[in-house]
């Protein structure tokens, strides 16, 4: 499907919204602002600490002077790491260059998708392989690279993915999706994101607390352990302001893995996977 059919095409269903459906009339139900009713966190990851913030209407930009942050914290959650510049620009327009070359789906809430993995039905419990090829090409080099980079090696040496989701975000079409839990029967504990062409917030909520993430461009942001089983995830639609790319990479849960119920099928998933 031709992008511009994209653009005039809507994938919402149920509750979601994008823009598209917006003008023909179904409601809204994306959160434009943070409420007075919600603790605002904001995640510096230069001292990994999550500070209050002190103007509820900022949403983009961390105080700059670590010192503070310590000060004005009173929440811990464990689990996230983000690391600047992991891509080079080079590195990330010919990123952008192979994944173009595929095509886009129509997703919900405004978003594209392309998935390359195992078909699978969250509710069964089922998954299909039939039409499963292994991990694009274009991604080994980035795989590789996140078990011998520094800054991510001891939490990212033994990661083996066998999904890759691409999702394309557009203000043009009021692209967001909403707070969730990735699945827990399927992918592992690590969900690991490279983010492309410009910067968003990902925003993790629990309860009444959100703690704002900033992923600049060409960042690769871990989410593991409690931000990744307690916290949901998710990102506004008043954090996209351009065309953004990015590229989340899912692991298998244990079950799946060496002494797991499900190791046979687990084996055939990675052997697939990296074919």
């Amino acid at each position: 499907m031709a992008d511009d059919d994209l653009i005039a095409s809507c994938g919402c269903k149920g509750i979601r919204t994008c823009l598209i459906c917006e003008k023909q009339g179904k409601f809204s139900n994306q959160q434009h602002s943070v409420t007075g009713n919600v603790q605002a966190y904001f995640f510096c990851s230069r001292c990994n600490v999550c500070y209050r913030y002190t103007d509820a209407s900022k949403t983009t930009q961390p105080e700059a002077n670590c010192k503070d942050h310590a000060i004005n914290s009173s929440l811990q959650v464990k689990g996230i790491k983000v690391i600047d510049n992991f891509l080079s620009l080079q590195e990330e327009t010919e990123m952008i260059h192979h994944i173009d070359l595929s095509s886009w789906a129509i997703s919900q809430s405004g978003r594209k998708k392309q998935d390359f993995g195992p078909q699978v039905n969250f509710k069964r419990k089922k998954l299909k392989m039939n039409n499963f090829k292994g991990l694009p090409n274009y991604c080994r080099n980035v795989i590789s690279k996140m078990h011998i980079n520094d800054a991510c090696n001891q939490i990212l040496a033994n990661f083996r993915p066998v999904e890759l989701c691409n999702l394309d975000y557009s203000p043009d079409r009021g692209s967001a999706i909403d707070p969730h839990f990735d699945d827990f029967w399927l992918w592992g504990d690590r969900l690991v994101t490279i983010n492309l062409l410009s910067g968003t917030i990902l925003t993790l909520s629990k309860d009444d607390v959100e703690v704002d993430i900033p992923m600049p461009p060409r960042s690769l942001v871990i989410i593991f352990d409690d931000a990744r089983t307690l916290w949901k995830h998710g990102i506004k639609r008043q954090n996209i302001t351009s065309r953004r790319v990015c590229m989340t990479f899912r692991e298998l849960s244990d079950p799946f893995l060496s002494g797991g119920e499900d190791e046979d099928l687990g084996k055939k998933l990675l052997d697939i996977a990296m074919s």
